[in-house]
């Protein structure tokens, strides 16, 4: 029984991981022609979702990137103008900018349609089904990491 569930989670991974990397080169079509790499416009989405902002810390785990990343990204997106940085003791603490959730917004629209139409092939129900399983995933990898 465990091969069966460590297959099996493999098999979730490879799975989750081919939708990511379908969605995200969707995603990517649809902003690149608004000057943002599809991290970028993901790094971005995060920090619409918390207009008081974020720790630079949290922001990279909210994206699934090393602090480190999320600095460098922070520093470019700030020379865009489309975030803001401020210091806090050790920290930096990243909010958008008004220009920032102007292109995040613009963008939002065509992406959510694109994004509608690949998962068109579910049913309302199993929308609803994989949305709940999906976070419960995501507690669940959250809580083996920490």
């Amino acid at each position: 029984m465990e091969m069966d569930s460590g297959r099996f989670a493999w098999e979730i991974a490879d799975r989750t991981g081919h939708a990511h990397a379908l969605f995200g080169g969707l995603l990517e079509i649809l902003v690149t022609p608004m000057g943002l790499s599809r991290g970028e416009a993901i790094a971005m989405a995060v920090l619409l979702e918390f207009p008081a902002g974020l720790s630079q810390s949290e922001w990279a785990r909210l994206q699934g990137v090393s602090r480190q990343h999320a600095h460098a990204l922070s520093r470019k997106l700030g020379r865009a103008g489309l975030v803001v940085g401020r210091r806090r003791g050790r920290e930096v603490h990243v909010r958008a900018s008004a220009a920032g959730r102007r292109r995040v917004v613009a963008a939002r629209p065509a992406s959510e349609a694109a994004l509608t139409r690949g998962i068109a092939g579910l049913s309302a129900r199993e929308v609803k089904d994989l949305h709940r399983l999906l976070g419960k995933l995501v507690r669940s990898l959250e809580e083996a990491r920490s």
